[in-house]
């Protein structure tokens, strides 16, 4: 014959109900009541929905410390097996924990089911309770007596303080070596490209330009060019003709000077001179000499800028103009006797050339 009681409880009240049901349970007739000092083995299963309820490891310290000594031993040495689970409620309302505890031969000796209201936690205290009464239902219950509370360490004396090393800086002079002075850099570039010259020849006179200039250590730039204009030919009455063609050269001092990232400017002033030649062709009366040369000097002013294509070199642009101190006439003489003028360099010449350009360093 196997006695069952269930009853339904809140935290408190399945707590008083579980003592009342299991006193009963100790005073009912069954084949085998467990007697005390019994031990016991616990099997504890939580449910789909009760992870968060008691564990093994803590519902057996709680019985344990219900009993006041070790109860829970391996299987082949137990007189008891305890069988539990807990699982949540259908309508959700709470938790529900099942246990059942048998003989070492198998024969069932009771089994106890707890409601709780609430979070699952309100059935643990009436579960380990319940546990404790299945193995021994006669025991004293009440916690394990308090070990005694241990005297507190004795406080060892501190060392006496030690002040911190002091540190003391002393200036100690280090010679420096001297500055190496820097070797004097020179540089400079040249150029090569086209000229139009304005004045030196009859009409606009396209021609050939070269440059090139030197800036020494702590001095301005120093620039030196050379142009040639092609040869022009200039008809004069009376099927004759004068072809003229120039070539002269400028050296310039530059104070004015700007070098970038990109490319630079520059304004020089300087000394032009050079020639004209005038070859007359058709005249009845043939010169003394086949060719005739005649000099140029003037005051002259230059500009030019530059850009950076790579490294070294540079595109540029220029143009100067020349105040001629001397100024040749080309005139001719009519079969009549009387006299023409040919040509004549204007007061001022001027000259457009771009060029491409390598400077150095």
């Amino acid at each position: 014959m196997r006695l069952t009681t269930r009853f339904v409880t809140t935290a408190f009240v399945s707590f008083c109900t579980a003592i009342s049901a299991s006193q009963a349970f100790a005073q009912a007739p069954g084949p085998e009541r467990p007697s005390i000092g019994k031990t016991a083995t616990l099997g504890w299963a939580r449910l789909d929905g009760a992870e968060s309820c008691i564990g093994t490891q803590e519902l057996a310290q709680s019985v344990e410390k219900l009993l006041g000594r070790s109860v829970f031993v391996p299987a082949s040495a137990a007189e008891l097996a305890i069988e539990g689970r807990v699982e949540k409620k259908a309508d959700g309302s709470g938790f529900r924990a099942v246990l059942s505890v048998s003989n070492k031969k198998g024969e069932a000796l009771g089994s106890r089911e707890i409601d709780g209201a609430g979070a699952c936690s309100t059935i643990n205290d009436p579960t380990s309770l319940a546990i404790a009464l299945m193995i021994d239902p006669n025991a004293q219950l009440g916690a394990a007596p308090e070990p005694p509370p241990k005297e507190p360490p004795k406080e060892e004396p501190k060392p006496p303080a030690v002040s911190p090393p002091r540190t003391v800086y002393v200036p100690v002079r280090v010679p420096v070596p001297a500055p190496m002075p820097e070797k004097p850099v020179w540089s400079g570039d040249v150029a090569l490209g086209f000229a139009l010259g304005f004045g030196w020849q009859p009409g606009i006179n396209p021609g050939a330009y070269g440059s090139a200039s030197l800036k020494p250590p702590k001095f301005v730039p120093l620039e030196g060019s050379l142009t040639f204009f092609a040869p022009f030919d200039e008809e004069v009455p009376d099927d004759a003709r004068v072809t003229f063609y120039s070539l002269y050269g400028a050296g310039y001092i530059c104070p004015l000077e700007y070098t970038g990232k990109i490319g630079g400017v520059r304004a020089c002033g300087g000394i032009t001179g050079g020639f004209i030649v005038a070859n007359p062709d058709g005249f009845d009366v043939e010169p003394k000499e086949e060719s005739g040369i005649y000099g140029l000097i003037g005051a002259s002013l230059r500009g030019r800028g530059t850009i950076r294509v790579y490294r070294l070199f540079q595109l540029g642009l220029g143009a100067d103009m020349t105040v001629p101190f001397v100024r040749p006439d080309f005139t001719y003489r009519h079969r009549d006797g009387s006299s023409g003028r040919v040509f004549g360099p204007s007061p001022v010449l001027g000259a457009l050339q771009a060029f491409t350009m390598l400077s150095f360093p």
